[in-house]
Protein backbone atom coordinates (compact mmCIF):
# COMPACT_ATOMS: atom_id res chain seq x y z
CA UNK A 1 0.00 0.00 0.00
CA UNK A 2 2.76 2.46 0.90
CA UNK A 3 4.76 1.34 -2.15
CA UNK A 4 1.82 2.28 -4.43
CA UNK A 5 1.52 5.68 -2.79
CA UNK A 6 5.27 6.33 -3.15
CA UNK A 7 5.14 5.35 -6.84
CA UNK A 8 2.17 7.70 -7.39
CA UNK A 9 3.97 10.53 -5.59
CA UNK A 10 7.14 9.99 -7.66
CA UNK A 11 5.15 10.03 -10.93
CA UNK A 12 3.46 13.25 -9.86
CA UNK A 13 6.77 14.57 -8.43
CA UNK A 14 5.24 15.34 -5.06
CA UNK A 15 8.49 15.57 -3.08
CA UNK A 16 6.91 16.61 0.21
CA UNK A 17 4.63 13.57 0.14
CA UNK A 18 7.60 11.34 -0.72
CA UNK A 19 9.55 12.74 2.26
CA UNK A 20 6.57 12.16 4.55
CA UNK A 21 6.16 8.57 3.29
CA UNK A 22 9.90 8.01 3.75
CA UNK A 23 9.73 9.34 7.33
CA UNK A 24 6.75 7.10 8.07
CA UNK A 25 8.68 4.03 6.86
CA UNK A 26 11.84 4.98 8.79
CA UNK A 27 9.89 5.70 11.97
CA UNK A 28 7.99 2.41 11.58
CA UNK A 29 11.20 0.41 11.14
CA UNK A 30 12.81 2.24 14.07
CA UNK A 31 9.83 1.55 16.34
CA UNK A 32 9.77 -2.09 15.26
CA UNK A 33 13.44 -2.51 16.14
CA UNK A 34 12.97 -0.74 19.48
CA UNK A 35 10.02 -2.96 20.40
CA UNK A 36 12.04 -6.08 19.46
CA UNK A 37 15.01 -4.86 21.56
CA UNK A 38 12.74 -4.03 24.49
CA UNK A 39 11.16 -7.48 24.30
CA UNK A 40 14.58 -9.15 24.19
CA UNK A 41 15.77 -7.17 27.24
CA UNK A 42 12.60 -8.13 29.08
CA UNK A 43 13.23 -11.82 28.32
CA UNK A 44 16.87 -11.54 29.48
CA UNK A 45 15.76 -9.82 32.69
CA UNK A 46 13.30 -12.66 33.34
CA UNK A 47 16.08 -15.24 32.79
CA UNK A 48 18.37 -13.24 35.12
CA UNK A 49 15.73 -13.14 37.86
CA UNK A 50 15.02 -16.87 37.45
CA UNK A 51 18.74 -17.66 37.62
CA UNK A 52 19.20 -15.53 40.76
CA UNK A 53 16.24 -17.30 42.40
CA UNK A 54 17.81 -20.67 41.57
CA UNK A 55 21.18 -19.57 42.97
CA UNK A 56 19.50 -18.25 46.11
CA UNK A 57 17.70 -21.57 46.57
CA UNK A 58 20.96 -23.47 46.00
CA UNK A 59 22.77 -21.33 48.57
CA UNK A 60 20.00 -22.02 51.09
CA UNK A 61 20.37 -25.76 50.39
CA UNK A 62 24.14 -25.52 50.84
CA UNK A 63 23.63 -23.73 54.15
CA UNK A 64 21.30 -26.53 55.26
CA UNK A 65 23.87 -29.16 54.19
CA UNK A 66 26.52 -27.38 56.28
CA UNK A 67 24.20 -27.05 59.28
CA UNK A 68 23.30 -30.75 59.02
CA UNK A 69 26.99 -31.69 58.71
CA UNK A 70 27.85 -29.69 61.84
CA UNK A 71 24.98 -31.33 63.75
CA UNK A 72 26.08 -34.78 62.57
CA UNK A 73 29.68 -34.08 63.59
CA UNK A 74 28.46 -32.97 67.02
CA UNK A 75 26.50 -36.24 67.39
CA UNK A 76 29.56 -38.21 66.28
CA UNK A 77 31.79 -36.34 68.73
CA UNK A 78 29.28 -36.99 71.51
CA UNK A 79 29.39 -40.71 70.71
CA UNK A 80 33.18 -40.68 70.75
CA UNK A 81 33.11 -39.04 74.17
CA UNK A 82 30.59 -41.63 75.40
CA UNK A 83 32.92 -44.43 74.33
CA UNK A 84 35.87 -42.78 76.10
CA UNK A 85 33.81 -42.11 79.25
CA UNK A 86 32.55 -45.68 79.18
CA UNK A 87 36.09 -47.01 78.93
CA UNK A 88 37.43 -44.65 81.62
CA UNK A 89 34.66 -45.72 84.00
CA UNK A 90 35.46 -49.38 83.15
CA UNK A 91 31.80 -50.12 82.58
CA UNK A 92 30.80 -53.34 80.84
CA UNK A 93 29.68 -53.09 77.24
CA UNK A 94 25.99 -52.28 76.78
CA UNK A 95 23.76 -52.24 73.70
CA UNK A 96 23.29 -48.47 73.87
CA UNK A 97 26.91 -48.19 72.70
CA UNK A 98 26.06 -49.97 69.42
CA UNK A 99 25.13 -46.67 67.76
CA UNK A 100 28.34 -45.08 69.00
CA UNK A 101 30.50 -47.87 67.65
CA UNK A 102 28.44 -47.82 64.44
CA UNK A 103 29.49 -44.22 63.87
CA UNK A 104 33.05 -44.70 65.12
CA UNK A 105 34.76 -44.32 61.73
CA UNK A 106 32.24 -41.80 60.44
CA UNK A 107 32.71 -38.15 59.63
CA UNK A 108 30.56 -35.82 57.58
CA UNK A 109 31.33 -34.74 54.07
CA UNK A 110 30.48 -31.20 53.11
CA UNK A 111 28.15 -30.91 50.12
CA UNK A 112 27.31 -27.83 48.14
CA UNK A 113 24.54 -27.26 45.63
CA UNK A 114 26.26 -25.70 42.62
CA UNK A 115 24.06 -26.67 39.67
CA UNK A 116 22.48 -23.20 39.31
CA UNK A 117 25.90 -21.54 39.29
CA UNK A 118 27.21 -23.99 36.70
CA UNK A 119 24.18 -23.22 34.52
CA UNK A 120 24.91 -19.51 34.91
CA UNK A 121 28.50 -20.09 33.78
CA UNK A 122 27.23 -22.02 30.74
CA UNK A 123 24.78 -19.24 29.84
CA UNK A 124 27.40 -16.58 30.42
CA UNK A 125 28.25 -14.71 33.59
CA UNK A 126 27.34 -11.41 31.91
CA UNK A 127 23.68 -12.43 32.31
CA UNK A 128 23.83 -10.93 35.82
CA UNK A 129 23.57 -7.15 35.46
CA UNK A 130 24.65 -6.30 39.03
CA UNK A 131 28.43 -6.73 38.86
CA UNK A 132 28.95 -6.56 42.64
CA UNK A 133 26.42 -9.36 43.12
CA UNK A 134 28.04 -11.40 40.35
CA UNK A 135 31.46 -10.95 41.97
CA UNK A 136 30.13 -12.18 45.32
CA UNK A 137 28.32 -15.16 43.79
CA UNK A 138 31.48 -16.13 41.90
CA UNK A 139 33.67 -15.70 45.00
CA UNK A 140 31.41 -17.96 47.03
CA UNK A 141 31.24 -20.69 44.39
CA UNK A 142 34.81 -20.52 43.11
CA UNK A 143 36.68 -19.96 46.38
CA UNK A 144 34.64 -20.25 49.57
CA UNK A 145 33.00 -23.58 48.80
CA UNK A 146 36.32 -25.14 47.85
CA UNK A 147 38.02 -23.68 50.93
CA UNK A 148 35.34 -25.00 53.29
CA UNK A 149 35.38 -28.46 51.70
CA UNK A 150 39.19 -28.67 51.85
CA UNK A 151 39.35 -27.44 55.44
CA UNK A 152 36.59 -29.84 56.47
CA UNK A 153 38.43 -32.80 54.97
CA UNK A 154 41.76 -31.79 56.51
CA UNK A 155 40.15 -31.15 59.88
CA UNK A 156 38.44 -34.55 59.86
CA UNK A 157 41.67 -36.38 59.12
CA UNK A 158 43.66 -34.38 61.64
CA UNK A 159 41.03 -34.83 64.36
CA UNK A 160 40.53 -38.51 63.69
CA UNK A 161 44.17 -39.38 63.09
CA UNK A 162 45.82 -37.35 65.82
CA UNK A 163 43.21 -37.20 68.54
CA UNK A 164 40.25 -39.56 68.44
CA UNK A 165 41.71 -42.82 67.19
CA UNK A 166 44.93 -42.69 69.26
CA UNK A 167 42.97 -41.93 72.45
CA UNK A 168 40.55 -44.76 71.82
CA UNK A 169 43.29 -47.24 70.95
CA UNK A 170 45.25 -46.20 74.05
CA UNK A 171 42.25 -46.85 76.29
CA UNK A 172 41.33 -50.11 74.61
CA UNK A 173 44.87 -51.37 75.14
CA UNK A 174 44.91 -50.09 78.69
CA UNK A 175 41.63 -51.69 79.72
CA UNK A 176 41.72 -54.71 77.44
CA UNK A 177 45.40 -55.71 77.18
CA UNK A 178 46.32 -58.47 74.83
CA UNK A 179 46.98 -61.78 76.53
Amino acid sequence: MILRRVIQHVRKQEWTAIAIDFCIVVIGVFLGIQVANWNEERKLKAVEIDTLIQISTALAESKKYLTDAVAADERWLSCSRRILDHLDARKPYTEDLDICFGTYFWSSKVQFSTTAYEQLKNRGLDLISNKALLTEISRIHEHKFELVATENEQWDWQLLGSCVYPRHVERFRKYFPES
